[in-house]
């Protein structure tokens, strides 16, 4: 006959896979008829946006695109020119467990990005981009509990877990849009000659089902007047609060990621002879919603009356952290050929980042890739690029952890120096993990009530010593006893025992 136990299922988004992918992206561009033929590229830049995130039989797939700006210097004029393309990319996994109902979590960001002229009027475009994806699937384990059939007189040990488990993969798609004005004191605008966006999750919290995310938007550009001077820096932001529905118990935690999926930027008139700068992204939100639960199961079994079968399953459940934040402050000197009068703009690339176990943890190390334009005592606008190592610790093993990590580049100031550039910045880590607990658990109870224990041979009582390892699970299971007549019998409150105790058990009639 078997058991019948009691079942209690517990669902949850399992981690498939999380992989980081860099590679390069090429592509070349023809100067367009009605501008001047290039003397010298001065700066090359970019912003990344996702198109697209599809999971089908066998693979996954996310799509982006690389809006590059070059600015160079044409043959016979003085005022910097701009040119744009888009560069599409795709980055791919393969994996035998993707489906069509994994869902994604995706990133990309560039590592570096330059150019070169091929001849006056052709100039080639290198990006080096960095993709990070994770897949999760819906899966369902049974937790084998007590016995419903009391009267079958068996002793089970159920233990208790405490895990974090992702209980929903969700995101939303939002708009900020925002109009901004130049201070009184910078020149205005005739032309921006490049932008950048920075998003960051200031606040998370849930109101029932709805999750709360406000955060700010920040913007960059470049730009040159309508007499044709600059180029000019400028940076502005915009805060934004956007609203999720998501499937959660209560206190839940969260990683968040959100990535552009298109930035444009206008020039308006403000009505007052000024000129007004707009700012419209669009972004998706991708939420990884994490629960923390705790669990019970049978872990081993015995019968003080039958002799008892029982099969036992291992059942794998990823324990997913939270994004763990190291920040570190990076300070460097740029040797450059001329000396500088004034910095123009800095941007900092992180690449892909490399995890090593340490003594202290688990090492990180990136490489950044500094891009400085800026103009020298002589009048000339120069441009200057770096490459900087930047190291953390993260206080976790490395050993069997699924990750995805990450760096980001922030607060840079740069200043001139004698022959050379300061630069002070903040490298923020970040590393998001998932472990995998494996349990062991009874799933099925089998016994015969015609094969009942021959228990003549077991003495009423036994007396003996504990032994190292031993603890009152082993010694009932042992002496066909239960912990609690053991811990009546011996006085016990504390189910731990020392070694050399000594310990009276009484057999279970």
């Amino acid at each position: 006959m078997e058991a019948r136990l009691d079942r209690k299922p517990i669902s949850f988004y399992k981690n498939l896979f999380n992989t980081s992918m860099a590679h390069e992206e090429t592509m070349e561009m023809i100067v367009p008829d009605a501008m001047p033929d290039i003397l010298r590229i001065v700066d090359t830049d970019g912003i990344v946006i996702l198109r697209s995130k599809e999971a089908e039989t066998g693979k996954a797939t996310v799509g982006g695109a690389i809006i590059a700006t070059v600015l160079y210097m044409p043959e016979g004029e003085d005022s910097i020119k701009k040119l744009e393309l888009k560069i599409p990319f795709t980055s791919a996994c393969e994996s035998v467990a993707i489906d069509k109902g994994t869902r994604l979590t995706a990133s990309a960001s560039l590592c570096s990005i330059d150019s070169r002229s091929l001849n006056p009027r052709k100039i080639l475009v290198r990006a080096d981009v960095l993709t990070q994806l994770s897949g999760y699937s819906p899966a369902r384990v049974e937790l084998c509990t007590a016995p419903e059939d009391s009267s079958v007189d068996i002793e089970v040990l159920e233990e208790k877990r405490e895990i974090n488990i992702v209980s929903d993969v969700r995101e939303k798609t939002f708009v900020v849009s925002d109009e901004f004005s130049l201070p009184s004191s910078k020149p205005q605008v005739d032309e921006i000659l490049k932008s950048e966006v920075m998003i960051t999750t200031d606040d998370t919290k849930t109101v029932g089902t709805k999750l709360i995310m406000k955060g700010t938007v920040g913007a960059s550009i470049l730009y040159r007047t309508k007499g044709g001077d600059g180029p000019y820096s400028a940076d502005f932001s915009a805060p934004f609060s956007q609203i999720a529905e998501i499937e959660a118990a209560e206190s839940p935690e969260f990683n968040v990621v959100i990535m552009p999926t298109g930035v444009y930027f206008d020039l308006v008139d403000n009505g007052n002879g000024g000129t007004m700068i707009t700012m419209e992204l669009h972004a998706v939100a991708q939420i990884t919603v994490m629960e923390n639960q705790v669990i019970e199961y049978i872990s081993d079994l015995y019968s003080t009356v039958y002799e008892t079968t029982h099969e036992a399953e291992n059942y794998s459940i990823d324990a997913v952290e939270k994004t763990s934040v190291m920040r570190e402050m990076v300070r460097t000197t740029i040797d450059t050929p001329a000396q500088p009068r004034n910095i123009v703009s800095v941007r900092a690339f992180a690449g892909k980042v490399n995890l090593m176990d340490t003594q202290a943890g688990c090492g990180l190390e990136t490489t950044i890739t500094l891009s400085i334009l800026y103009v020298a005592e002589d009048g000339r606008l120069l441009s200057q690029r770096e490459q900087i190592k930047a190291e953390s610790n993260w206080e976790s093993p490395c050993e069997n952890v699924k990750h995805v990590a990450g760096a980001v580049c922030n607060d840079i100031f740069a200043a001139p120096a004698p022959n050379g550039i300061d630069i002070r910045m903040n490298v923020d880590f970040t590393v998001t993990a998932s472990r995998v607990q494996t349990i062991e658990m009874v799933n099925s109870i089998g016994y015969e009530e015609e094969n009942k224990k021959d228990l003549s041979s077991y003495p009423s009582v036994t007396v003996k010593r504990a032994m190292p390892n031993e603890n009152l699970w082993k010694l009932a299971k042992r002496y066909n006893s239960t912990q609690t007549l053991i811990a009546e019998a011996n006085g016990l409150e504390d189910p731990n025992l020392e070694y050399g105790q000594l310990l009276i058990i009484p057999k279970k009639r």
